[in-house]
């Protein structure tokens, strides 16, 4: 009688033995203890079902009640199975979030294969923009174009892709043939010989914003050195004369943009806010002391 009385005992010890702070109910590697500080469930080894194990959370730094711990639009369990870091949504550092390289078939984990060689940026929102076309008007207030050329890499950019980013882009048209634009592009690599920095050019300001990311440039070079439409090579020649890391230089090799553009001096200006609508379209002038203004602000 005494052992058909110890069996029930035992049974129940065992079945209730497992939740006991040391036990680990679930198998994930925590302790039913760890899993009551952290708030997680002790019969659940994937506690917020994003397919990563709490464990595996707690050991990489992520959080086993959020499916997304960095916000980058990839879960927890995808981080895990990528080999990206669930706490950084730029794994690889390279300015593109891991969720974006996964659309468009990059490495998130390597760094030299982003988006754009040149590492310009991309605007995940630009499918929800109405497009106006090359029928439009380049006036104040209306959206740029969707407007895409080679840049001096060889990649296809898109203008849009400067969207969404939270900076002004300056957009400057220009010739290969035009002195000024040269000259433009000589004081924006910080080439002091040149005609701008020679008549003590007050606009440094502008310069070092670019040059610290605070304002995003953009060179579109309308017509080659006999006043054709540019060829796509003509990117790359006029980085290699004129280098600027932070500048993008696009190739409209079907003027499609100068014609939308109405350019009526070499070069000319537009100036667009985050929402890609023109903010300015005058000279040098105009547009440079509109983004000091507001930078000042």
């Amino acid at each position: 009688m005494a052992l058909r009385k110890l069996v029930p005992i035992i049974a129940l010890f065992s079945l209730t033995g497992c939740m006991l702070p040391g036990g680990d109910a679930d198998g994930d590697g925590l302790t039913n203890g760890e899993e009551e500080e952290l708030g997680t469930d002790p019969e659940k080894s994937d506690s917020d079902g994003d397919g990563a194990d709490d464990k595996w959370e707690v050991d990489n730094g992520s959080d086993p009640l959020n499916t997304d711990s960095d916000g980058d639009g990839l879960s927890d369990g995808d981080e895990a199975d990528l080999g990206t870091d669930p706490t950084n949504s730029d794994s690889d550092g390279d300015g593109y979030p891991d969720a974006v390289e996964v659309e468009l078939d990059s490495d998130p984990t390597d760094p030299s294969s982003g988006v754009y060689e040149g590492g310009w940026p991309y605007n995940p929102n630009k499918a929800s923009i109405e497009d106006p076309g090359f029928n439009g008007k380049n006036k104040i207030g209306k959206t740029v174009p969707r407007f895409v050329a080679p840049d001096q890499f060889g990649d296809d950019v898109e203008l849009w892709d400067f969207g969404g980013q939270g900076k002004y882009t300056i957009v400057d048209m220009s010739a290969v043939w035009c002195y000024y634009c040269v000259e433009m592009a000589k004081w924006l690599e910080y080439n002091e010989d040149n005609y701008f920095s020679q008549a003590n050019f007050p606009y440094d300001t502008i310069r070092e914003a670019v040059e610290s990311g605070e304002v995003q440039w953009v060179t579109i070079l309308g017509q080659n050195n006999s006043g054709q439409a540019p060829k796509k090579k003509v990117s790359k020649q006029w980085y290699e004369k004129y280098p600027h890391e932070k500048v993008a230089v696009l190739a409209d090799t079907s003027q499609e943009l100068v014609a939308w553009w109405g350019v009526q001096g070499w070069p000319s200006f537009i100036l667009l806010d985050e929402n890609l609508e023109i903010v300015k379209n005058d000279s040098y002038i105009g547009v440079f002391d509109e983004v000091i203004a507001q930078m000042a602000d």
